[in-house]
């Protein structure tokens, strides 16, 4: 499976630090990083729009099931608001097929049980 990575510094994890952490997932699952996008920490973050993160969704837009599994820290690196999630989860993961991982999150869409995840994960946020 082709996978992509997206990563921004988070209080007491660096973007370095996520990006070593998601590429030694996707290699213990065997999964190629086809591609890694990371946005520098931007003040205050709920307003950051983040180039990189922008540029994610363009390709998972553009690439209809070119990537397999999108690898980020945390869900809520993905949007701004819940409405933001919602729409990421629904697009990429229910319309394209596109698996989620957020092992900060404890999510995994690739398990049986990823739906319980989801839903727990949107209500921490």
């Amino acid at each position: 499976m082709r996978a992509v990575i997206y990563a921004k510094a988070l209080a007491g994890k660096s973007a370095q630090a996520q990006v070593s952490t998601l590429r030694r997932l996707c290699q213990k699952r065997g999964w190629i990083v086809a591609e890694v996008y990371v946005d520098p920490p931007v003040r205050p973050p709920k307003l950051a729009s983040g180039k990189a993160r922008v540029s994610l969704i363009d390709a998972l837009l553009r690439r209809k099931n070119h990537f397999g599994a999108v690898c980020v820290w945390r869900l809520s690196m993905l949007g701004n608001c819940i409405d933001d999630l919602l729409w990421m989860l629904d697009e990429v993961h229910v319309r394209r097929d596109i698996h989620v991982v957020a092992p900060g999150d404890n999510l995994d869409t690739t398990t049986d049980d990823s739906l319980k995840k989801v839903l727990k994960a949107l209500a921490r946020v």
